[in-house]
C-alpha cells in the first residue's frame, strides 16, 4: 500500500488532471481519460481498487436506470405510448410508424376501460411509394388472427385491395375489436404480433400483454382524471 501510494507521485497526479482538463472538450476524451485513469490506477492494491470499481458499477447502473426511466415514460401528456416506440417513427427508416396510441378505447366516470380498435399511422420515407400485401394481427398462444385495415383514400380496405401508397405522407391503419373488455381482450388476445407485408418485405412488431397492460392502466388514469385546478376572481 505505501509503495504505491509513493510511486503514484504528485507529478503522476498532475498528468491525470492535466489530461482531464485538456481533453474534456474533444472527441477523444473519454478515451484519453479512461486510459489516463487506467495508468493511474492499474498498480493500486485491492483495497484502493475495490471502492473505484464499485463506484464505476454504481455509476454505470444509475445511467441505466435513468436512461430505462425515460424510454418507458410515457411520450407526452395524454399519450400512454412509451418514448422507445419513437424509434419506429425515425424517418432513416423506409418506413416510418407512429405507435403512440396503439389502442384504442373508452373510459371515464371510473369505469373500466373498453378496447375498441387497433390503430397506427404509417409513412414513406423512401423512394416513390410501396405496394402493401397484407397486414394483419396475431396471437400464436391463442391463435386469434384479424385483419387490419389500410386508409389509402377515404375508406378502410384490406392491403390486399390497395395498389400503392405514395411516400412523404402519414396514412392510417386500424383493426376494429368491436368493444372489449381488457378481460375478454386478453383471453383473445394474449398479446399480439402486427405484421405488415409490402414489396418484398416484412416489418413485424410484437407488443406483449405486460406492455399493453401498462398502456391500459395509463389510459385508464388519464381518463379518470379530476377536474383541474382553475384561478377565482375575487370578490367586491
Amino acid at each position: 500500500m505505501g509503495d504505491w501510494l509513493w510511486r503514484a507521485s504528485a507529478a503522476a497526479a498532475g498528468r491525470l488532471v492535466a489530461w482531464l482538463i485538456i481533453t474534456l472538450f474533444t472527441a477523444a476524451g473519454l478515451t484519453v481519460a479512461m486510459r489516463a485513469s487506467w495508468e493511474y490506477l492499474r498498480g493500486a492494491p485491492w483495497p484502493v481498487l475495490l471502492p473505484v470499481c464499485f463506484g464505476v458499477l454504481a455509476m454505470f447502473l444509475v445511467i441505466a436506470f435513468l436512461v430505462a426511466a425515460y424510454l418507458y415514460s410515457p411520450i407526452g401528456p395524454g399519450i400512454y405510448g412509451s418514448k422507445y416506440l419513437l424509434w419506429y417513427k425515425s424517418s432513416i427508416r423506409k418506413v416510418s410508424w407512429n405507435f403512440a396510441q396503439v389502442l384504442g378505447g373508452s373510459s371515464g366516470a371510473g369505469h373500466p376501460v373498453v378496447i375498441h380498435t387497433f390503430q397506427a399511422e404509417f409513412k414513406v420515407n423512401w423512394g416513390e411509394g410501396i405496394a402493401p400485401k397484407r397486414a394483419f394481427l396475431e396471437c400464436k398462444k391463442t391463435g386469434a388472427r384479424q385483419d387490419v385495415l389500410l386508409s389509402p383514400l377515404d375508406s378502410y380496405v384490406k392491403a390486399e385491395a390497395v395498389a400503392f401508397v405514395p411516400s412523404g405522407r402519414w396514412f392510417q391503419c386500424q383493426s376494429p375489436f368491436g368493444g372489449m373488455t381488457k378481460e375478454s381482450f386478453f383471453q383473445k388476445y394474449d398479446g399480439f404480433r402486427f405484421v405488415f407485408e409490402y414489396d418484398d418485405k416484412v416489418f413485424s412488431r410484437r407488443f406483449s400483454r405486460r406492455e399493453l397492460e401498462e398502456w391500459m392502466a395509463r389510459f385508464w388514469r388519464y381518463s379518470n382524471r379530476g377536474p383541474e385546478a382553475k384561478g377565482t376572481l375575487r370578490v367586491g
